[in-house]
């Protein structure tokens, strides 16, 4: 049962048990925020890389007996995690260093902070050969004869690059109009036609390009960066348009301890947590005064004018029309 308790009283007998994305993200997030937690206030943090089943897993426990305390939600999580009621609105005056949170995260369509706050998130990016090549943007990926690869799990990030290349409306607003997936779909295609290795895997992506099968993909900037950083033949680009999305981490519906989770919260958006987070995991950050490395500094927003530029999926607004991008995503890959 999360949260349960220990023989004695204190805070050093709380167990908060937090879900968060798998792979080097939550080996990032171990390193950093949950031990640095522990360390400081004596609270044991599990923390569980649950990943694509963290919301199946919540929507199968009972009320009374959630399997985490703490969860991290993208945009489409947030979005199902509040339609089901698995999350508690969240307590703002637990969280007082939301203060310091760029205001464009805190009212984002779609997500915002009424059931959890905004910590980090990833652009979308292009991982490339260095040696094969010097960059790197979405035409290019339409009109090289090289092989590429792309996200071949979720279908919204790649329809998001297409619908950015139909230039039927502005941003990724043809995703919403259900006249205009046509004109998202030819784009597609066009992506597709060159695409050797679709997957949700980060390692396949990079061994790809590693073994020479492809010579640049798609990917997240997170995890493209990082693995830049330990291997020179792999660089990194962010298109001038793209898109990304968004972590919120909210508390549990049903957990014993709400508010040591809200402090959690408050915890992971400390300036030098989120600063000590960047510089190993290599996401961007929410806090305004969070510092990013040098290998992420000017690739990534630093103003709320820079975030309101990037691309963000509102679900919301998605609504039924998910079913219609997700059916032709997997019929054209």
């Amino acid at each position: 049962m999360a949260g349960c308790l220990g023989g004695s009283s204190g805070s050093e007998d709380i167990e908060l048990d937090v879900a968060v994305w798998a792979g080097t993200y939550a080996e990032r997030f171990e390193e950093v925020v949950a031990k640095g937690y522990e360390e400081e206030t004596g609270v044991t943090v599990n923390v569980s890389p649950a990943g694509g089943e963290i919301l199946s897993q919540l929507q199968a426990a009972s009320d009374d007996d959630p399997p985490y305390d703490v969860v991290s939600a993208d945009e489409l999580y947030y979005h199902l995690g509040v339609n089901d009621g698995l999350y508690n609105e969240l307590r703002p005056e637990n969280v007082p260093n939301l203060e310091n949170v760029y205001s464009f995260l805190k009212e984002k369509p779609g997500q915002g902070m009424d059931y959890g706050v905004p910590t980090d998130g990833e652009l979308l990016g292009i991982a490339y050969d260095a040696e094969a090549m010097s960059g790197a943007d979405w035409e290019q990926m339409q009109e090289t004869d090289d092989n590429t690869g792309f996200e071949g799990v979720f279908y919204v990030y790649p329809m998001m690059i297409a619908a950015l290349l139909s230039d039927a409306r502005p941003g990724i607003e043809e995703l919403y109009h259900e006249e205009d997936h046509s004109a998202v779909f030819e784009e597609m295609e066009a992506l597709a036609n060159n695409v050797d290795i679709w997957t949700g895997s980060a390692a396949e992506i990079f061994n790809g390009i590693e073994q020479g099968i492809i010579t640049h993909a798609m990917w997240y900037s997170g995890m493209a960066y990082a693995e830049a950083d330990v291997n020179e033949n792999i660089s990194v680009t962010i298109p001038e348009r793209t898109g990304g999305y968004v972590n919120n981490y909210c508390t549990v519906s049903g957990t014993d301890h709400r508010e040591e989770g809200e402090k959690f919260l408050n915890y992971m958006l400390r300036p030098e947590v989120q600063t000590e987070w960047a510089e190993t995991g290599y996401n961007f950050m929410a806090n305004k005064n969070a510092e990013h490395p040098g290998l992420t500094a000017e690739a990534y927003p630093s103003s709320n004018d820079e975030l309101e530029s990037i691309n963000f999926v509102n679900f919301d607004r998605l609504g039924d029309l998910q079913s219609d991008l997700s059916g032709e995503f997997d019929s054209i890959k």
